[in-house]
């Protein structure tokens, strides 16, 4: 990838966790790398469009800087560089790389953070099983196989259907965040984007409204009913000029398994109607997704078969997704992934793109250090 020499250059330095407490000071560093590698197998499949074989590959190091003034109270600056390669969706908020830099008080009285980072509805979000490995997003999967409603690049930003059940559309933009202390498993956040466009985000810089401001909020519970335990969120977001943004999940767990689900679903009725040009298309204003699926944990390897679906509200773009996961972690510094997945997608009616459609199986190997 472009930014290769970048992460080789600080991988000398990060080649083993490094954390240490003096004075009151806490650092931690940590270096991520994780490469897979997809061959995509059905015969009817457009060969200009879709080729058989991917290997998209992600990086990413944090270095957190804690100062801690007793057990309730610290202050604290976090920051995450990020690149992938290989990869159909430029969608780092720097294209093929990124960065999340932040800072943040924690107090008796709450969490209050304030810098480049996700928005509370995308960090309290339960879309998945709770596994300590990774499990792929819908965007990870269109590295396979390509989808005709989401293309990311310099000069153009085009999605013509929802991404995930998430609601982050505003991706890493600059912002404030308030998380109030965790009762009885409640937690309550509020989020402040100045301007929503960031290039991790959905919002097109083209977009009339990309400087317009968001407020997100989000509440999150868990709670251990003795049979079993439960994690669910609520979110929803005002995009001024551009849509309302609703969204929630829950995961039921129980003696390693876990049943899950999640929707969300933007509304621009009020606003600006959808556009689709050869620079932007912003469908997923006002559109639909949903996912369900299953997932069991056990020793080392957990699996998952879940179904993700996206659809535009007006013209018909749809983006369907089946996926089963595999994660083998044998060793806390590396894991072994293995999945097959089918992808169905139909572009808007009006478009010029075809439907594609078609299976990839994949392997992934990822280092922790």
């Amino acid at each position: 990838m472009s930014d290769y020499r970048f992460l080789k250059a600080f991988s000398f330095a990060l080649l083993v966790p490094m954390s240490v407490q003096a004075q009151g000071f806490e650092t931690d560093w940590s270096l991520t790398a994780r490469a897979l590698s997809g061959y995509e197998f059905s015969n009817h499949t457009d060969r200009n469009v879709q080729k058989k074989y991917a290997f998209p590959a992600y990086g990413k190091i944090s270095a957190d800087l804690l100062y801690r003034f007793d057990e309730e109270t610290s202050l604290g600056l976090y920051t995450k560089l990020l690149g992938q390669s290989g990869v159909n969706l430029d969608n780092l908020n720097q294209g093929t790389w990124g960065e999340e830099v932040y800072g943040s008080f924690h107090s008796a009285y709450g969490d209050f953070e304030l810098g480049q980072m996700p928005n509370v509805a995308a960090t309290l979000a339960v879309t998945r099983p709770d596994f300590a490995t990774w499990q792929p997003l819908s965007q990870d999967l269109a590295d396979f196989i390509r989808n005709p409603n989401w293309a990311h690049h310099k000069h153009q930003k085009f999605y013509a259907t929802l991404t995930s059940t998430v609601a982050d559309a505003d991706g890493s933009a600059l912002k404030f965040s308030y998380y109030t202390p965790e009762w009885q498993g409640l937690t309550l956040a509020l989020s402040v984007t100045p301007e929503t466009n960031a290039n991790d985000g959905l919002v097109s810089k083209f977009a009339p409204y990309h400087k317009e401001s968001a407020t997100t909020a989000a509440v999150y519970h868990n709670h251990d009913f003795g049979l079993f335990q439960s994690d669910a969120y609520l979110s929803y977001a005002d995009y001024e000029r551009s849509h309302q943004d609703y969204a929630g999940g829950l995961s039921l767990y129980r003696k390693g398994w876990t049943l899950f689900g999640s929707y969300r679903e933007t509304d621009a009725s009020s606003a600006a109607p959808v556009v689709s040009s050869a620079l932007y298309d912003d469908g997923w204003r006002d559109a639909r997704a949903w996912n369900a699926g299953v997932g069991y944990a056990f020793f080392y390897w957990n699996t998952s078969v879940s179904y993700f679906e996206s659809k535009a509200k007006k013209g018909g773009a749809c983006s369907r997704i089946w996926n089963w996961h595999n994660g083998f972690k044998f060793h806390q510094n590396y894991a072994f992934y293995a999945g097959l997945a089918y992808a169905d997608y139909e572009p808007n009616r009006e478009s010029v793109k075809k439907s594609v459609n078609g299976y990839v199986g994949y392997l992934g190997l990822e280092l922790n250090f």
